[in-house]
């Protein structure tokens, strides 16, 4: 990422990003109770499926959302998209923590979302492109997120701490390197490409 220009310049030398992932590693485990470090790796294992089957959704319907024309239409797949990863990782905190009831309404939500986005994803499959079961992603989130939510609360909180402090220096180092779109639009179109 630091060859694309997505981390500063400095993450391009081996030694200096192993040294930093070590230390940061180390001082996860030196501060860190194993039984809620092990919460902490399955969460985490299980964010990682989440996010992989985002991206088959969303690689799914990149043909019909890449049209230059439907630059609309793109922006109201992703807001679904991610109101369906909100209602699903609500509605799996309502059923793990809640009465049931409490969580009916965002599994409505995660149901009929899951419905309009299979129906963009079926829409746009051509037949040449890549191919999965439209619905599977969709029940493999949710299914993920109730996993999550059955893990220790602490071993929850460390991991959104860490999720959040790596986006926050993601965000930060590239805002002050001064990342200009082009590159990131390079580094899209050479994704898309392969």
């Amino acid at each position: 990422m630091a060859h694309d220009e997505l981390l500063p310049p400095r993450f391009v030398n081996l030694q200096f990003g192993t040294l930093c992932s070590g230390i940061a590693m180390a001082l996860i485990a030196l501060f860190v109770p194993f039984t809620f470090l092990d919460d902490f790796v399955s969460a985490g294992v299980l964010l990682a499926f989440c996010i992989t089957n985002n991206a088959v959704v969303i690689f799914r319907a990149s043909s019909h959302i890449r049209n230059p024309s439907s630059c609309d239409e793109r922006r109201l797949f992703e807001r679904e998209l991610a109101s369906f990863n909100a209602a699903a990782f609500g509605g799996a905190f309502f059923l793990c923590y809640s009465y049931f009831y409490t969580s009916i309404l965002p599994i409505f939500v995660v149901v009929v979302l899951a419905i309009r986005l299979g129906k963009k994803m079926t829409k746009a499959q051509s037949g040449d492109g890549f191919e999965a079961p439209t619905g599977l992603p969709f029940v493999a989130i949710f299914i993920n997120a109730v996993l999550i939510f059955q893990l220790e609360p602490l071993g929850l909180g460390i991991l959104f701490c860490f999720v959040s402090l790596c986006a926050l220096l993601y965000f930060w180092s590239s805002g002050s390197q001064g990342a200009d779109a082009e590159v990131k639009h390079r580094w899209s179109e050479g994704v898309r490409a392969s």
